[in-house]
C-alpha cells in the first residue's frame, strides 16, 4: 500500500486471496486506514486524474470504474468534480479531431455517428459529445 495507491476493495480481495480470515482482513484494513495507507477518497481522486490525463476517459467511464471498485458515491462525486471544465472540453475536442483524421474516405453522413459513438465509448457525456462534434464539424467545413 505504500508503494502504490490502493482502494479498500482491492486490498480486501488481495488479503482474502492470500488466505486471511474475515477477522484478520477487518483488523488489517482497519490498521491500514488508521495509519493512512488506505484512503478511498484519495484513491478516487488519483484514479480519476490518471484515467483522464493518460487514457482520456470521460467522467461516465471513470465513475463506472470507481463504482466497480466499490468506492463510495460521495468519493466518486468529489473525484469527478475536480476536473476543470475547459480542460475537459479541450480533451474531448482533441479526441474528436484525432477520430476525424482517422475517418478519411468515409462518407460525411456516417462520420458524425462514428465520432459520437467513439466518444461515448470513452465515457464522455452524450450531450457534450454531440455539441462538440457538431461544433468541430462545422468549423472543419468552413
Amino acid at each position: 500500500c505504500s508503494y502504490s495507491e490502493r482502494c479498500t476493495a482491492e486490498t480486501t480481495a488481495r488479503l482474502k486471496q492470500m488466505g486471511a480470515s474475515f477477522d484478520q482482513v477487518e483488523s488489517i484494513i482497519s490498521t491500514l486506514v488508521q495509519e493512512g495507507y488506505l484512503n478511498d477518497e484519495r484513491y478516487a481522486g488519483l484514479f480519476a486524474r490518471s484515467k483522464f490525463n493518460h487514457n482520456q476517459w470521460g467522467r461516465i467511464k471513470i465513475g463506472y470504474e470507481l463504482s466497480a471498485r466499490r468506492i463510495a458515491p460521495e468519493n466518486i462525486r468529489a473525484a469527478l468534480a475536480v476536473n476543470d471544465e475547459q480542460k475537459y472540453e479541450e480533451a474531448l475536442l482533441k479526441i474528436i479531431s484525432q477520430k476525424v483524421r482517422s475517418l478519411k474516405g468515409i462518407p460525411a453522413s456516417v462520420i458524425k455517428g462514428k465520432i459520437i459513438a467513439y466518444c461515448l465509448r470513452k465515457g464522455f457525456e452524450p450531450d457534450l459529445c454531440s455539441k462538440l462534434t457538431e461544433k468541430f464539424l462545422i468549423s472543419e467545413m468552413s
